[in-house]
């Protein structure tokens, strides 16, 4: 929790301290008479407005504050621990029954407990009673964006975000819930240009996206069709963290790009690194049919099915069989494909 200075720290400390002692009484340096009193008067006004200050922060300090419980909570929602969250949310909430942010985390809870939805009907009844006491509150419209979107009420969770969007003081997360929700109505454009104002407004307040929030904004990229611009996400992605999967990505741009030779580079460097990636023999066996290579297709889905036997694998390895003339080995990799 986010404390204040110590009252003797303070450079008005001397005289906050004799008000707090005496009870309120207002200790002043002695001053000369002053016909109009307005430097007595100013001085006043100066001492009451350092106490209230003083009182603010004192009641910031408190644990016990409502603005501290909360702040908690919040805490508490966000690395996931809602169990512990939740009565402190509901004694905020008997309280102050109308206090929204209480509210929103409340209904954020009750989706964190069971995503499958079961817990949306009451985070529904706590974001629509947060939106009725106020109307402006940007994140209760998105948070019901997200149960939308997890519902796969895309047009709804849409209209939500722009609401939520519409708001006199907007939140940015709004715009990547609603870019995830055009690329599910198979809008990428609009989805790349959300998930960029989302990026752009992380990056304002000093912060850096999330990983997992960047991959989306490659993939939603490469939805779009714009595998350069995709491949140079991934790419940045790579240098600060390399990942198989990542390689595999690059791949497969490439691949949609028409490059075929680029994607086989990329993946050649990638088995090279690991040559117990199934995934990454199977992607390059499928580029090697693309180019008419077969028997290195052949090899590339023999070490693939060796190292994790998949339907798919055994039906992709019969096609290669069957240009091949191999008719019996074919009908063989059928029938072990049927077998799962």
């Amino acid at each position: 929790m986010r404390t204040g200075q110590q009252l003797r720290n303070s450079p008005t400390g001397p005289i906050l301290l004799c008000a707090l002692i005496l009870g309120g009484a207002v200790c002043l340096p002695a001053t000369k008479a002053n016909p109009v009193n307005r430097q007595s008067g100013a001085a006043v006004d100066t001492v009451e407005s350092l106490l209230g200050q003083e009182k603010q922060t004192t009641r910031q300090r408190n644990p016990n504050s409502p603005q501290a419980q909360l702040k908690r909570a919040a805490q508490l929602v966000k690395s996931d621990h809602v169990v512990a969250a939740k009565p402190i949310l509901n004694k905020l909430l008997k309280q102050d029954p109308r206090n929204v942010k209480a509210l929103r985390l409340l209904a954020e809870c009750h989706i964190n407990e069971n995503l499958e939805g079961t817990g949306h009907k009451r985070a529904r009844q706590l974001l629509q009673r947060a939106i009725k006491i106020d109307p402006d509150y940007s994140d209760s419209y998105r948070l019901l964006a997200d149960i939308e979107l997890i519902d796969g009420n895309y047009k709804q969770a849409l209209t939500l975000c722009d609401r939520a969007l519409a708001c006199s003081k907007p939140v940015n997360v709004a715009h990547r819930t609603k870019s995830i929700a055009l690329t599910n109505e198979k809008r990428p454009k609009e989805a790349v240009k959300e998930m960029e104002l989302f990026l752009e407004g992380v990056k304002k307040v000093g912060k850096k996206p999330p990983t997992r929030t960047v991959e989306v904004y490659a993939g939603t990229l490469e939805e779009a069709g714009m595998y350069k611009d995709a491949i140079a996400v991934y790419s940045q992605m790579q240098k600060d963290h390399y990942s198989d999967h990542l390689a595999l990505k690059v791949a497969q741009c490439y691949q949609k790009m028409a490059k075929p030779e680029e994607a086989v580079r990329t993946l050649d460097q990638l088995i090279k690194a690991n040559d117990q990636d199934e995934l990454a023999l199977a992607e390059r066996a499928r580029i090697f049919v693309s180019m008419g290579k077969l028997k290195e297709a052949l090899r590339d889905y023999s070490k693939s099915i060796e190292l994790a036997p998949m339907s798919k694998s055994y039906l992709e390895r019969a096609a290669v069989y069957e240009k091949l003339g191999m008719k019996d080995k074919a009908n063989s990799d059928r029938q072990k494909a049927a077998a799962f």
